[in-house]
């Protein structure tokens, strides 16, 4: 496994968790502009496709699909199981 692969891995995820209002919200306590959103999905988008190339790059075609997929189903639990805790020590935070 590349780990240049899966850390642009995480970045999709992280930046289409950021195009998401509440995310964006959970840490920069305001929702994203929608040119902010279109700019995260973009990232997004790109740094999946720089994560499939990156991953064909090092395999055979077939195993490197799946290993890219594989990368990236890790990476969006790894950014979820984050923003979960940034979430809740924020709100822990807020109540004072």
């Amino acid at each position: 496994m590349s780990i240049l692969a899966f850390v642009t891995a995480v970045a999709a995820m992280l930046c289409f968790s950021l195009a998401m209002a509440r995310h964006h919200r959970d840490l920069f306590g305001r929702s994203p502009s929608r040119h902010r959103q279109w700019l995260f999905r973009l990232l997004g988008v790109l740094s999946t496709a720089l994560c499939l190339l990156l991953n064909l790059r090092n395999g055979g075609s077939e195993i490197s699909v799946v290993t890219a997929l594989g990368q990236l189903m890790a990476a969006g639990i790894l950014v979820g199981l984050l923003l979960a805790r940034v979430s809740a020590a924020g709100s822990r935070h807020s109540r004072g």
